[in-house]
């Protein structure tokens, strides 16, 4: 977490998020992507 006691921030980094990132990219309005 970055921030303090008030306001907290989150990030998210590693493969998962990247392999998510392209499935949004790839899908179209109202499609969903699924890697299993």
């Amino acid at each position: 977490t970055v921030g303090n006691e008030i306001r907290k921030e989150y990030t998210a980094l590693g493969d998962y998020v990247n392999l998510a990132a392209r499935l949004m990219a790839k899908a179209g309005p109202r499609e969903i992507f699924v890697d299993v």
